[in-house]
């Protein structure tokens, strides 16, 4: 099956379009038998069939980097599948899985050279602008005083919005936004130039985490430019440079410190613990992680499966699981707990080399000689990985589309760089 133009022109409109509503949960979604569909795995599935089309006629399969640890860790989870008192949601779970390791494959083999990597790239960046701008309009609409649908939680109810941008809640919308600050943070301190006004698209998307106050997303802006400011002390060691940020953050310090000691914005700290405010967000993970860890102890090296760990959460809360939408009804916690529930020990351990395989990997591929733009590209999408599975620690479900979308940005960019220095 021969790629042409008008196939690659279908290509990027599709991966386009799976790029830009890889974050949508109650928007242009599909409930069928309690699970949802997204509109961004139907674009995945096109993409699917015209990767079958070309495998079937080039008879060649290119297997994306570490994707053997993956399939092992899949198998394993799909021996767990009965290991359950609901195995329905189990089977709903491993397919979707199957689902996500299958657009490995699809991107590593569709994504194969220099041009539409570079294009792939652009079009992934582009996205994260998009829906940036969605969630500041949301804000904007929201303070005017008309009413969105779509907004879940408020600050103050019908005046100051937390923006969620079509997902399930602002933690969610962070969640993603974070992979696609990530990205363009690092392609701006690495003088990344191959799509313009990068630093306006970088300052959108961390305006849109802000206002989604996800505090966990801002707490990681912050600790990820103190790795860069800490990074740039030791390589520059400009004393003026020094001098400048220590005043500047005394400053930041001492407003903030205020500002929370004043009745009228203590409400940003609802749910922490902290300054005598309420710690229901806090006592509400403990409990879930607790819960999620008392799962794996109960099957070790058996586990329950992606979907069965929240029917066992269910039911250990004394819940009819049967009668219940245990995906609501026991929520959990820290993606890497999950999984060792899900998946047993053995499981884990294959992930977990999964995991290592795909960021170690292509970190020692850019120590070679290969040119800055690739460099800075591979090291976007890799740090962007580390915080995103980060954040994903006190949040749940690794099932989420865009992580698995940006595996795969991962395992085509990696295998082109591997092409291009073999010739």
């Amino acid at each position: 099956m021969i790629i042409n133009k008008n196939n690659n022109r279908l290509i990027y409109i599709l991966l386009f379009c799976t790029f830009v509503t890889s974050s949508f949960d109650i928007f242009l979604t599909l409930d069928i038998g309690g699970f949802t569909f997204r509109i961004s795995q139907i674009f995945c599935f096109v993409l699917l069939v015209i990767y079958l089309g070309i495998i079937i006629k080039n008879r060649k399969i290119v297997m994306p980097i570490g994707i053997k640890s993956a399939i092992i860790w899949g198998v394993i989870l799909i021996l767990c599948t009965f290991n359950t008192i609901l195995p329905s949601i189990n089977i709903a779970y491993h397919l979707w899985l199957v689902f996500d390791i299958a657009i490995i494959f699809c991107f590593t083999q569709l994504i194969n050279d220099e041009d539409k990597n570079d294009k792939v790239i652009k079009l992934y960046i582009i996205s994260f602008f998009i829906m940036a701008i969605v969630g500041i309009l949301e804000f904007i609409i929201s303070i005017c005083g008309i009413e969105i649908p779509y907004i879940t939680q408020w600050w103050i109810q019908g005046k100051l919005p937390r923006i969620n941008g079509f997902s399930f809640e602002p933690s969610y919308y962070a969640t993603y936004l974070i992979i696609g600050w990530v990205m363009c943070r690092v392609l701006v301190e690495n003088h990344w130039r191959e799509i313009k006004h990068l630093l306006i698209i970088l300052l959108t998307i961390t305006l849109a985490i802000v206002l989604s106050s996800s505090r966990i997303g801002i707490v990681l802006i912050f600790l990820f430019e103190i790795c860069i400011l800490i990074k740039n002390i030791i390589k520059k060691t400009h004393k003026k440079y020094i001098l400048t940020m220590i005043i500047l953050g005394s400053i930041g310090l001492l407003l903030t410190i205020y500002m929370l000691n004043q009745d009228n914005y203590r409400f940003l700290l609802q749910g922490t613990g902290l300054n005598g405010s309420s710690a229901h967000s806090v006592t509400e993970r403990e409990e879930n992680l607790l819960n999620v860890l008392e799962v794996f102890k109960e099957s070790p090296f058996i586990g329950k499966g992606l979907g069965g760990i929240y029917a066992e959460m269910a039911n250990n809360k004394g819940l009819d699981v049967y009668s219940v939408d245990v995906q609501d009804a026991a929520s959990g916690i820290c993606v890497f707990a999950e999984i060792l529930a899900a998946s047993g020990i053995f499981g884990f351990i294959f992930f977990m080399l999964y995991i290592i395989k795909l960021i170690y990997l292509p970190l020692k591929k850019i120590k070679e000689d290969i040119e800055p733009k690739y460099k800075a590209v591979i090291k976007g999408l890799i740090f962007s990985l580390i915080m995103e599975l980060i954040i994903l620690q006190f949040n749940q479900n690794i099932l989420r589309v865009y992580v698995w979308i940006h595996i795969a940005i991962i395992s085509s960019y990696y295998r082109f760089i591997i092409n291009k220095k073999n010739g």
